[in-house]
This record gives C-alpha cells, structure tokens and sequence, in this order.
C-alpha cells in the first residue's frame, strides 16, 4: 500500500508472492524468481515479479480507504510496531509485510510474514 522505495528481504518476496499463488492456484518456483530477480529487492521488484506470474498490481495509500472496496486478497505493509491480534509488536524496524485476506471494514483478517496463523488488527491502525 505503501510506495516502490522500501526494500524487501528475499524471503519477503518469496512469502508474499509464493502466498499469492497458493491461493490462486498458480505454479510458484523461489529459485526462478531468485535467478529472475537479482538484489536490490524493492516493493517495484514486487510488483514486477507479480505481474510476471500474472496478477495485477497497484499502488493504494491506505489514507481515507474504503476497505471493503479493495479487492481482495491484498499485499499491505504494516508499519513497524502495529500490534496485530494479543498485542504482539512487529520484529524489526522494518515495514511488515502482510497479506490481507478479508475485511468487514472496521477490521483486517490478515496473515503476517513469518507468522503462521491469521491476525485480525483495526483498520485504524493501519
């Protein structure tokens, strides 16, 4: 949701993608996406290698969103610190990756990186 600039970790870009095309079904191989797309590893590297195994891609702020208009599932960076659900604090001083993958518009169903069960947060937090 955030802009290009941010760099993302390889096994950033792994998950989000590899977590994309497991739900939609689609053939996902890290070492070709490794081999594809050499460092520096940034958001528009993101957005290249999903359009390359055919999603489409865009940038959204997540200022004044109506986010039961956003289409879902989505990619979304949290913000270091947000909590997510039972209060735990994201790891680094990095942006967190996240993949939303639902929302009543008050609150986020989402799955963070190197997490393995889903999280709800407030969109206000966001």
């Amino acid at each position: 949701m955030s802009g290009d600039s941010g760099e993302l970790g390889r096994e950033e870009l792994a998950w989000l993608l590899a977590s994309l095309c497991g739900l939609y079904r689609v053939p996902f191989d890290a070492a070709l996406l490794q081999s594809a797309h050499p460092p520096p590893l940034t958001r528009a590297t993101l957005h290249e290698a999903a359009r390359a195994l055919g999603f489409r891609t865009g940038l959204v702020p997540s200022a004044g969103l109506d986010w039961q208009r956003l289409p879902l599932p989505a990619l979304a960076f949290l913000a270091p610190g947000a909590a997510g659900e039972g209060g735990r604090e994201a790891p680094t001083a990095r942006p967190v990756p996240i993949l939303i993958l639902k929302t009543d518009g008050a609150r986020l169903l989402f799955l963070r990186f190197g997490q393995g069960s889903p999280e709800t947060l407030p969109v206000a937090e966001v």
